[in-house]
């Protein structure tokens, strides 16, 4: 049986995307319960970013309610997970929820199905950035001081446009606290004509790598300028789906790739992705984008399987909401603890009620 429940959770401060302000957070928990099984996955567009809504999602799950229902009851490989979702053309969001599902049922059935997508069930310490929105006077000092002081040792900048102070805040803020890296995120912000010598400005500083400095046109050129910058470019919105991820491996543009899971989709094809292609000398950072805690424990789950094990992944999210609809790993001094089950799904049982509507659809 599939029952879908609509979640709104607020966020602690409001949140701007986009030049929209939200204040809360919504999406769609698709919940499986067949005999012992009572599980639930997430699907949730990220506005600004997804080409998809919620309606789309509610549309999408009415259409395909009974093949959807017919394949969960009796999916037991890989083979058939896959070819249902070629056969399905689901966006991103809806082959998120309805993959996790997929890979908990077949674990269950025919747990040894899952050895050819060669996954790992160790446990894991991931190590975790934090994320400040600029670094530009006294109190973005102290704000950096607080994360050290908790265990990061890698920071994320998100910035709109480049501030000719900032090379000098880094260099002010790594010698004050040793060993710190920054990470630079200009979401495709800076002229293109500017960008190498903006790149330029951050030579020498400990600048892990600056996600989507402009807005690219082809490979080639993000290969050019990746070529001659001192500050490694870094993939994130570039990545629109799993075949543009697939192309970005296979020619090797950058060094570091930005992973948004609930935004490309099936993990079917995503983790089927990282054990056929040759990705050794690309590094994988897996990110949240903002879900519930019920999205992200899947989100960590597959960090822990195909994200880069000697790289800071951006898994922080949850502390911006006022409260959650379900607990995922804790992070502690920095780092997050993936424990060695195999499920990707949250129970429903462990859920907090008071943010769930059921729909109808």
């Amino acid at each position: 049986m599939i029952i879908y429940y609509k979640y709104r959770i607020p966020f602690s401060d409001p949140f701007t995307n986009a030049n929209k302000t939200y204040n809360f957070r919504e999406g769609i928990l698709f919940r499986y319960v067949n005999d012992n099984i009572d599980i639930v996955s997430e699907a949730a567009p990220l506005p600004g970013f997804s080409d998809e809504n919620l309606a789309t999602v509610e549309n999408v799950f009415s259409n395909s309610r009974a093949d959807t229902n017919e394949f969960l009851n009796h999916v037991s490989s890989v083979k058939t997970a896959l070819q249902f979702f070629r056969d399905n053309h689901f966006p991103p969001s809806v082959s998120f929820a309805l993959s996790c599902i997929a890979l908990d049922l077949i674990g269950v059935r025919n747990a040894k199905e899952l050895d050819q997508l060669k996954l790992s069930h160790a446990s894991k310490n991931l190590t975790i950035n934090s994320v400040v929105g600029r670094l530009e006077n006294d109190g973005d000092i102290q704000l950096i001081k607080k994360h050290y002081q908790s265990g990061y040792r890698t920071i994320k900048l998100k910035i709109t446009s480049h501030n000719q102070r900032l090379p000098q805040f880094i260099k002010y803020a790594s010698d004050r606290f040793p060993g710190l890296k920054f990470r630079i995120d200009a979401n495709q912000s800076w002229p293109v004509e500017s960008v190498a010598d903006l790149l330029e400005s951050f030579k020498g500083l400990p600048v892990e790598y600056c996600e989507e400095p402009c807005r690219f046109e082809t490979l080639e050129q993000i290969s050019q300028i990746n070529e001659h910058s001192p500050v490694p470019i870094a993939l994130d919105e570039s990545i629109g789906n799993i075949h543009q991820l697939k192309e970005i491996l296979r020619t090797g543009p950058v060094k570091f790739v930005i992973l948004k899971p609930t935004l490309l989709g099936n993990l079917f094809e995503l983790i089927e992705t990282f054990s056929n292609e040759n990705t050794h000398n690309i590094k994988r950072i897996c990110t949240t984008a903002f879900e519930s805690g019920v999205g992200r424990t899947s989100v960590c789950k597959l960090a822990a399987v195909i994200g880069s094990d000697d790289m800071a992944h951006g898994l922080s999210t949850g502390t911006l909401f006022t409260t959650d609809l379900a607990d995922s790993f804790e992070i502690r001094n920095g780092s997050m603890k993936v424990n060695n089950d195999s499920r990707w799904c949250s129970l429903f049982s462990k859920c907090n009620p008071e943010f769930l509507n059921v729909i109808d659809i």
